[in-house]
């Protein structure tokens, strides 16, 4: 009893300092390492931040810069306040803030530490200040599924000539582009040039309709959707909605999608005294031209039957840190893949001559790459490809900074990024500045390349599909109902059937089956096989393995079965499906034991939880409780009958167990105190126990 009372003594004395370190960054360092090195195993599930064309920023362990090798360069203290990306700021306008922390910096971008406060105040500044998006390094470093997706795609097309129609897509309207243009621009009623900043009520009351609507009516297919995703910013005075407007369809070959997008609102900070709630902000170039051009794109591809699925964005708030983009893309559900992403921002400036760079990072070189293969002989815009890796400079970056790959598409800029249009951010940025043609230009380029990926006749194509239902499930003891048990040995019949056109000779397919999603589960079986089906038949394949040990709960089983030939599916996304199972423990299972609200002030208001899970058919457990003061006097006990197979118990959710039925004397003085629970089955010695502890708060 003295050495329980040790344990629960030293537990109180360090129970603050706990709390304190579980709180605080001060474990951690910012580190920069090379984006190719030994070392990204090794930091893979770190938060990362690409900073550079050869450089990521990572938090690591304060404890284990000693054991990294050299090309880990600590950079200083993870910090407690929010870190920002901020592009095209002198240095000089830096070090005047007393309250800002630079930890890396390259010509035009720096990394830095600040509040929120100090950040909203560079904005208002005029300042592009971004947040930092971290990820995991090893998802910005791992290969890219669009790269696949769309090498895998064109080169289908490649083999099969004969089956190729060239899709009916129109020409770019040159009047209607120059309308919309001038609509976002100019007012003709009054003959005064308009306003989109982001906080003005015009940007809400008039463009947005504007746009949706006009989607809307370019996309009036029903297999479009057209919707809007608002959103607020500290920024804006009287928290003021900003608003991404989102149309998108599924492709015939996959859901994943390429995102065509331009930022909508526009500034004239650059301009001397210029005042946004009242001075106009014209943005023809930037960023007008790119919004018209996705307009017009959409108009194009409206219908045109492509593999792949198609999203095209208008975002707000780029201006002010690329918010738009940056709340959408952090917003996306797994089943929101996107192949890659072509962003529209300043695509008319043509001085001295015409020209349209593809700025690209190291991971979105493949799509820079084909887009500009589409450019053939009789293309006459001079395409210039720049990779600019770590600068963050307009809404294809929120995509970088998750590690999806992405392109701009703009006029010419300095090095450093920024733009060369003498009008860039300033009220004479206005019609008269903008190139038609060379915007036109960009249209073509982009609808070119879509219409690759339109998709080829299917009469002769088969079409291999699974689902669920498809799967038969089997093991030792199913026949006497007894579960399935960790470890069991489990044998699938997977019925495989054609939908399509009728195979001519067997065909080579890869089957895989993963515990867990595929690429992120536990692949268990891995075989190639030949398949050969006529139209409408079935046929069944038989696979084995054993279930991982130690694993129990609720598990998804994904199956795929994919050619491994190209050019003879007509659809892809039904070769993979998923069963869920449950799979018990081989014994009882007791853990997660807990008193809440911990500390609580009234223990008549104070819950009991706890997980137990068992595999015997139809028993009894017993739960055994003893609650102990400090000083290891007991002050409660009980019993709790639980007769539920494998249930999660969250007491007072399921069975409204209040803790104070275990207390003698029903309430208890301020102190800590220690909950003992014994799980068995009745008619069994004890299987488990747990304790934890709880305080009483007055």
């Amino acid at each position: 009893m003295r050495k329980l009372v040790f344990v629960i003594a030293c537990y109180v004395l360090l129970f603050p300092a706990i709390v304190h370190c579980a709180g605080t960054d001060r474990d951690s360092v910012l580190a920069v390492v090379g984006i190719v090195t030994d070392e990204s195993a090794e930091l893979g599930d770190f938060p990362a931040f690409i900073v550079s064309a050869e450089s990521v920023l990572v938090v690591v362990p304060s404890d284990s810069k000693g054991s990294l090798r050299r090309e880990l360069r600590i950079v200083g203290d993870k910090p407690d306040v929010p870190m920002w990306i901020a592009h095209g700021v002198s240095k000089q306008s830096l070090d005047t803030r007393s309250n800002v922390v630079i930890y890396f910096s390259r010509p035009g971008t720096w990394v830095l530490a600040a509040k929120t406060d100090a950040v909203e105040d560079m904005r208002r500044e005029g300042l592009i200040v971004s947040p930092i998006q971290w990820t995991p390094l090893k998802r910005l470093l791992e290969p890219s599924f669009g790269e696949v997706l769309s090498r895998k795609l064109l080169s289908r097309k490649e083999r099969l000539p004969e089956r190729l129609a060239e899709p009916q897509i129109a020409e770019v309207d040159t009047l209607n582009v120059l309308e919309n243009l001038t609509f976002l621009c100019f007012d003709s009623s009054s003959q005064t040039y308009k306003t989109r900043y982001s906080c003005r009520s015009e940007t809400y009351d008039e463009v947005v309709p504007f746009l949706t609507n006009l989607l809307r009516t370019y996309l009036s297919d029903p297999a479009w959707s057209v919707d809007t995703m608002h959103f607020e910013i500290s920024l804006c005075p009287h928290g003021k909605h900003l608003v991404n407007i989102i149309a998108s369809r599924p492709g015939r070959r996959t859901s994943a999608s390429y995102v065509i997008c331009a930022h909508y609102d526009a500034t004239a900070y650059r301009e001397a005294d210029w005042d946004w709630q009242t001075d106009p902000a014209p943005g023809s170039d930037d960023n007008g031209s790119g919004v018209v051009a996705v307009l017009e794109c959409a108009r194009l591809l409206a219908n045109v039957d492509l593999d792949v699925g198609l999203k095209f964005i208008a975002f707000s708030g780029e201006e002010q840190g690329l918010l738009g983009s940056s709340y959408y893309v952090n917003h996306l559900s797994q089943a929101d893949s996107i192949i890659g992403v072509i962003n529209f921002d300043m695509l008319g400036y043509a001085q001295p001559s015409k020209l349209i760079e593809i700025t690209y990072d190291w991971k979105s070189a493949w799509l820079a790459a084909l887009l500009t293969s589409c450019a053939d002989s009789s293309f006459s815009l001079p395409l210039v490809g720049k990779n600019r890796t770590g600068i963050y400079n307009s809404d294809h970056a929120s995509f970088w900074a998750q590690g999806i790959p992405g392109i701009m598409l703009n006029d010419r800029t300095e090095e450093s990024g920024v733009p060369a249009y003498p009008y860039y951010h300033t009220t004479s940025d206005t019609l008269g500045n903008v190139d038609i043609g060379q915007v036109c230009d960009v249209i073509r380029l982009v609808t070119d390349f879509m219409s690759q990926f339109a998709t080829v006749g299917e009469d002769s194509l088969s079409d291999i599909a699974l689902s669920p239902s498809s799967i038969e499930l089997n093991w030792p003891g199913r026949d006497w109902g007894e579960p399935l048990v960790e470890g069991s040995e489990v044998t699938a019949k997977i019925r495989a059937t054609n939908l399509g056109g009728s195979m001519r000779e067997p065909v080579p397919y890869s089957l895989e089956i993963w515990e867990g999603e595929r690429q992120s589960g536990r692949l268990v079986y891995d075989d190639t096989l030949e398949i050969f089906l006529a139209k409408g038949m079935s046929s069944d394949l038989v696979a084995s393995w054993q279930l991982a040990e130690g694993f129990y709960g609720d598990l998804t089983l994904t199956f795929v079965l994919l050619p491994i030939v190209e050019g003879i599916e007509s659809d892809l996304g039904n070769n993979e499906t998923h069963v869920e199972q449950t799979v018990m423990p081989e014994h009882l299972v007791f853990d997660k034991l807990h008193v809440y609200p911990n500390p609580l002030t009234d223990v008549r208001s104070a819950k009991l939880a706890f997980e137990i899970l068992y595999r015997e058919t139809d028993p009894i457990a017993v739960l055994e409780i003893s609650v102990f003061d400090i000083t290891g006097r007991m002050i409660g006990e009980g019993k709790l009958k639980l007769t539920n197979v494998f249930k999660d118990f969250e007491i007072g959710y399921n069975a409204n167990i209040d803790l104070s039925d275990f207390i003698f004397d029903g309430d208890l003085a301020p102190g800590i105190y220690l909950l003992v629970a014994r799980a068995r089955i009745i008619g069994e010695s004890d299987r488990a126990v747990e304790q934890t502890l709880f305080a009483v708060d007055r």
